[in-house]
């Protein structure tokens, strides 16, 4: 029985995937119509599907990009992102994801920060933050 109840699983996963897959192909098929010129109005699912994407999730829509830090940095941007958060929220009644907001904040005005600075001052940072990693902390000018 067990075994027959395991088949009627397998089959029912077989024809979810099925049906996904045919719905993915419908849409590609009505996204491409649209911009063949064949179809001259948006269809109900093209529509909808521009408006998932904008909601969507933002590893959908953003690049995956990885960094190793250390501990104490590691420790300080979460500090950071959950005091920023919590302010954010509290003061504009509006979630503040860490993907689609904080890290390109931290990033655009980081960028920033070091656009002002000649490589001399560079260095400096270098041997500044190397010299703290070294003794386990990091410090944030």
């Amino acid at each position: 029985m067990r075994d027959n109840q395991e088949g009627n699983e397998s089959e029912d996963r077989a024809s979810r995937l099925r049906e996904r897959r045919n719905q993915v192909q419908q849409k590609a098929n009505t996204v491409s119509e649209s911009t063949d010129g064949k179809s001259s109005e948006p269809t109900e699912s093209a529509s909808s599907e521009s408006d998932d994407q904008s909601e969507g999730s933002v590893k959908d829509e953003r690049i995956g990009t990885y960094m190793y830090l250390q501990e104490s940095q590691q420790k300080e941007l979460k500090k950071v992102y959950n005091q920023i958060k919590a302010e954010y929220e509290y003061e504009y009644d509006t979630e503040f994801e860490k993907n689609r907001q904080f890290y390109p904040l931290v990033v655009e005005y980081g960028i920033q920060s070091l656009d002002s600075l000649d490589v001399s001052e560079i260095q400096e940072r270098l041997e500044s933050f190397t010299d703290s990693a070294d003794r386990g902390g990091y410090k944030r000018d």
